[in-house]
């Protein structure tokens, strides 16, 4: 590798969900934050230095995240949205296997939906990614107000309850991306003739 790139992808795919895990960390482990104006007094006392400690560490454990976060689509997410890729492979009798020879001959004869392809799969990740961690900050930000003393009851209810539906939201979201990546490839592959109707 000549250079390391980063772009949008890296900010919300991993910093995000890294970050906002920090949040909940810190909302946990720290007695004093009793309540969101707590977290801005913390938040405008980062100065450079350590505003860039966190962003390395924000990335770093957003990339651990990918892994839990692959597993809450595959285990849940699938098995509540993806009814479609079921119908596609009932449809069109693919398997894994199969998918993969595809996205072979896809790469070597349309580059150009290899990139769409990517770009896909690059948003699911994000989506399931910062649906896991909008997942753990409703946990954390349940056990705040069940087992430590907290300003106000309501507030911490409600940044609980936004942070599941967000996250629902965000589960969704992955499996839209997933769905148009396979809908894609089998797009493709009819246009080559690589399967059959």
């Amino acid at each position: 590798m000549d250079s390391v790139k980063f772009s949008l992808f890296d900010v919300f795919g991993y910093a995000l969900p890294g970050f906002l895990t920090i949040c909940g960390i810190i909302v946990l482990c720290d007695t004093s934050v009793i309540g969101v104006d707590n977290l801005i007094a913390i938040a405008t006392d980062i100065n450079f230095s350590k505003g860039l400690l966190i962003a390395l560490i924000s990335f770093v454990l957003g990339f651990a995240l990918d892994t839990p976060g692959s597993l809450l689509y595959y285990e849940v997410g699938c098995k509540v949205f993806e009814y479609y890729k079921k119908e596609v492979n009932e449809q069109y009798a693919i398997n894994r296997e199969q998918e993969k020879n595809i996205l072979v001959l896809v790469r070597e004869k349309c580059p150009e939906n290899t990139e769409m392809l990517k770009t896909w799969k690059l948003y699911k990740t994000m989506s399931h990614n910062l649906s896991f961690s909008l997942l753990v900050l409703s946990a954390i930000f349940l056990i705040k107000v069940i087992f430590f003393k907290v300003a106000s009851i309501t507030e911490w209810y409600l940044l609980s309850s936004a942070s599941f539906i967000l996250s629902f939201i965000f589960l969704y979201r992955a499996s839209v991306f997933d769905r148009w990546y396979y809908t894609e490839i089998v797009h493709t592959a009819l246009s080559l003739n690589l399967i059959d109707l």
